[in-house]
């Protein structure tokens, strides 16, 4: 490389031109035999932070030279010839952890050190190359992460609706139509809306276990959730209560409407055509509709209470203890 025109006199410094001296691109450096700073452009001065020409220290002189350090290139002057370069190639220079790589040559002349250095082309490139690929790495860790992220959701999403579904029939279970009715009792306490329940019991379920055996119990169970789904309202809420009895909340329905539904629903399984092999079957349902002050415990009680008078009273009927409104 071509070194920029700095004339170094030994009596009448400063050496580097008004035209180099602002330079930051470049670096350019006049030392004396004892590594104390001559004169340097903005460039140097730059690595130095604050300090000065004037102000430069010998710590923070050898400081800065990290490779090759200042003590090396200070033994390589003492033994130089006049005009002779000294070290050419990459140097180090700046701070530790904080250093930059550049391309410099070192001179040794009339008992001064020039030093002269230009950014590290390659190096930047290999640089900027590394960078991008640790960009590029962030990245797939990041779209790597959102996945696992995404997959865990749908897992936990899929463990929740797991835990809110009667496996047999996917109908909601007892634990989501307790919070169902938690929140439908609470809307119809603001609102002064109706909200009825209706329970249904299988009747005589027990002689299909019994006689066919589970397997062809559940066949039964799964068809019977179908119907009543079918048969059930837009906004009804039917679900498994266990063994085989099903449950339907109907939001906004008075009484007159809960109990044209139960028939409806009873009615529904009465004529509906059981699995091959099976025998027909029907249902008791008790219907009961939420009355002012009282809790959701009364409410279950009572439609409780309506279910078992329909099952002593013959079955395949339905049964509402409420007075007609």
């Amino acid at each position: 490389m071509n070194e920029p025109s700095i004339t170094p006199e030994a009596a009448t410094p400063p050496f580097v031109s008004d035209f180099l001296r602002p330079l930051r691109g470049l670096l350019l450096v006049v030392l004396d035999t004892d590594g104390g700073l001559v004169d340097a452009n903005r460039g140097f001065l730059d690595l130095l932070g604050n300090a000065t020409i004037a102000s430069a220290t010998p710590a923070q002189m050898r400081a800065v030279f990290i490779n090759p350090m200042l003590g090396e290139i200070l033994a390589r002057a003492a033994t130089a010839e006049n005009g002779s370069v000294i070290y050419s190639g990459r140097i180090t220079l700046g701070a530790q952890g904080e250093s930059e790589s550049w391309l410099g040559q070192v001179s040794y002349r009339d008992r001064f050190i020039l030093v002269v250095c230009e950014p590290d082309i390659d190096e930047e490139r290999r640089l900027r190359r590394q960078l991008f690929e640790l960009i590029d790495e962030y990245a797939a860790q990041e779209r790597e992460l959102a996945r696992s992220r995404r997959e865990i959701a749908r897992h936990a999403a899929q463990m929740e609706q797991q835990a809110l579904t009667d496996q047999l029939t996917g109908l909601p279970n007892r634990r989501q139509l307790d919070a169902l009715m938690r929140s439908h009792f609470e809307l119809a306490q603001r609102s002064g809306q109706p909200l009825a329940t209706i329970m249904l019991d299988l009747d005589h379920f027990k002689r299909v276990n019994d006689t066919w055996g589970h397997p062809e119990g559940d066949r039964m169970l799964q068809v019977v959730a179908t119907v009543l789904q079918a048969n059930a309202r837009a906004g009804d809420v039917v679900a498994r209560w266990g063994g085989e009895e099903f449950s339907v909340l109907a939001p906004n329905t008075g009484f007159e409407g809960a109990v044209a539904l139960a028939e409806r629903l009873r009615e529904a399984i009465e004529g509906m055509d059981p699995p091959k092999g099976l025998p027909t079957i029907t249902v008791s349902a008790g219907v009961a509709v939420l009355q002012s002050g009282e809790s959701i415990m009364d409410l279950s009680s009572r439609v409780d209470r309506a279910l078992y008078q329909a099952k002593n009273e013959g079955r395949n009927r339905v049964v509402c203890l409420d007075e007609k409104a």
